[in-house]
């Protein structure tokens, strides 16, 4: 489920106006992300029939709108990414009933259910260019807002709805990657602007070709080996949350052809996953907690299965086991070289 808020063929019609279209001629809700409002609108203009993305955003764009000053930028750099389209009078965004709303070009492609290793060069390769094109934007961008006092502060929010080993998991984990991140070499590692959620359904393949990466809503400046982290946790796992290593070298080689990593970032990538890992369980415990209608009790399987039916949440089983993994992974070392 993508609505939140409905669009009637009227009101997008009015929006659209604010931005040349003269007439709505399809309209139907994208069935992917919980976060916002989306649409994929056909409409008519004096320069002929455009395919649309019609974004309602559902709470306040993150970084005061730096997304789409991003967007902007590394198109400029030759990346294909969605930039917004201005309403006639130069504005990026419109609003209804209070909320921002922006139009993009909808790009034609599929979200890879199982990605190639050509896919994962590709992406990597994406990764190494945006972080290499957006190095001049790093002093607009905000920190990314998921640091180690947010996985403090939210996991203590969410741990009640675990049983106890699974909240023995967590305290584990937010150790762990607490020591991780009060290392002075790792807050020596190299930053800039991250996308922040580069997962399979934000990016668009045709056949092995990339054809855009989408969504920089929660692009921010971090550690750049905490962005190769994300992906490699969604791109190179096989269904049982491991490793597929052909696929994670593949990541790696399409990124390191754009940008080396350092040696300190090889050594830390694998406890980066875990931290990667570990915000996003966290984040959707707390997406869950926030629709639980029963305070903090809790959350049986029974009821975190009738949360996710609604479409309003995304399961946070997935990234626990991969913590789990994580965590007892002979291979990961938090302090790998003394200071």
């Amino acid at each position: 489920m993508a609505v939140h808020t409905e669009l009637g063929a009227d009101a997008l019609e009015r929006l659209l106006a604010e931005y040349g279209f003269h007439e709505v001629l399809t309209a139907e809700p994208a069935t992917h992300g919980i976060e916002n409002s989306n649409y994929f609108v056909n409409a008519a203009s004096p320069n002929g029939v455009e395919a649309l993305v019609v974004t309602l955003f559902e709470s306040a764009i993150p970084g005061d709108g730096f997304a789409f000053s991003l967007v902007e930028h590394l198109e400029s750099h030759g990346l294909s990414v969605p930039v917004p389209l201005r309403t006639t009078s130069g504005g990026r965004m419109t609003s209804y009933r209070g909320r921002e709303v922006g139009v993009v070009k909808r790009f034609v492609g599929k979200h890879p259910r199982v990605a190639s290793e050509t896919q994962c060069h590709a992406i990597g390769a994406f990764l190494g260019q945006m972080h290499e094109a957006a190095e001049s934007l790093d002093p607009a961008a905000e920190p990314h807002p998921r640091d180690l006092t947010w996985l403090r502060t939210t996991a203590a929010e969410v741990r009640t709805l675990l049983d106890a080993e699974s909240s023995y998991v967590l305290d584990n984990a937010v150790s762990m990657v607490g020591a991780l991140l009060e290392r002075s070499d790792v807050q020596a590692l190299p930053t800039g602007i991250v996308h922040g959620d580069l997962f399979r359904d934000n990016a668009l393949f045709e056949g092995n070709e990339l054809v855009a990466v989408i969504d920089f809503h929660h692009a921010a400046r971090s550690m750049l080996v905490f962005d190769i982290a994300i992906a490699l946790n969604d791109w190179a796992l096989d269904g049982q949350c491991r490793m597929r290593s052909s696929s994670g070298d593949a990541l790696l080689a399409g990124y390191e052809e754009v940008r080396s990593l350092n040696f300190a970032e090889t050594v830390y990538l694998d406890a980066f996953r875990l931290y990667a890992a570990l915000c996003f369980w966290i984040s959707r415990l707390f997406q869950v907690k926030q629709l639980a209608k029963w305070g903090d009790a809790y959350l049986p399987e029974w009821r975190l299965d009738r949360i996710l039916a609604t479409g309003r949440a995304k399961d946070p089983r997935w990234f626990q086991r991969l913590v789990n993994i994580l965590c007892g992974d002979k291979g990961l070392q938090i302090t790998h070289y003394t200071e």
